[in-house]
């Protein structure tokens, strides 16, 4: 990143950064680490409100309601591992796009994967978060 920096301040006039280059540079390998661990926070509270579904709700004496929140929860947090997992493979195959106008210097577009994969990466918040709202909501009415 310093060295991309230095760079822009240093450079003349007639040299250029493209996207594709500041996209590789920078916003590609962050925003993969990003979904790495938004993956991998998802996946771990699917598992540990599974695991501990019990606590959240009682399902012997729970009523139908409840049953369904729960189970919408992880309905929902399993739609955020695949829209996550979605945001990874289009910003892999922006990426890739990148990589091949800047190689072979033609105008291959990269910016609609880009822009799928951030649409993705939008999706996967929003429903992760409902998925946390309706599994709390769940532990509140029981």
């Amino acid at each position: 990143m310093k060295d991309l920096l230095k760079e822009l301040n240093d450079k003349p006039e007639d040299k250029k950064f493209s996207s594709e280059r500041l996209f590789l540079e920078f916003k590609y390998p962050e925003i993969k680490d990003l979904l790495k661990h938004f993956l991998t926070l998802i996946s771990a509270t699917l598992v540990f409100s599974i695991t501990f579904s019990e606590k959240v709700i009682n399902y012997s004496s729970a009523s139908n309601y409840q049953r369904v929140l729960v189970i919408s929860s992880w309905v929902l947090l399993v739609i955020a591992l695949f829209t996550c997992g979605a945001s990874i493979y289009t910003l892999y195959l922006a990426a890739d796009e990148a990589i091949t106008t800047l190689v072979s210097g033609g105008k291959r577009e990269f910016k609609t994967f880009k822009k799928q994969s951030y649409f993705f990466q939008n999706i996967t918040g929003v429903v992760f978060c409902i998925s946390l709202s309706v599994l709390v909501i769940s532990a509140i009415a029981r």
